[in-house]
């Protein structure tokens, strides 16, 4: 049995599953680089330039890397 108080995160995979490739779309290229913006109070062309930059890891290990995206 897991003991859930001692877990911090759980990541699930729920394309195609719970969520359609219009909401995975809206949110990874959109919602995402939007709210970055206005959390770090930042232009939205810089959320292009993060899309762009997460784009171009695409076919890449770093890709699936959590410790790529973490740094």
């Amino acid at each position: 049995m897991i003991d859930w108080r001692h877990i911090d995160t759980v990541l699930l995979d729920m394309d195609g599953t719970l969520l359609d490739l219009h909401f995975d779309t809206h949110f990874w290229l959109e919602h995402l680089p939007r709210r970055y913006c206005e959390i770090h109070r930042l232009e939205t062309s810089h959320g292009h330039a993060l899309v762009e930059r997460i784009l171009a890891e695409r076919g890449t290990l770093d890709w699936y890397s959590l410790r790529y995206w973490q740094r």
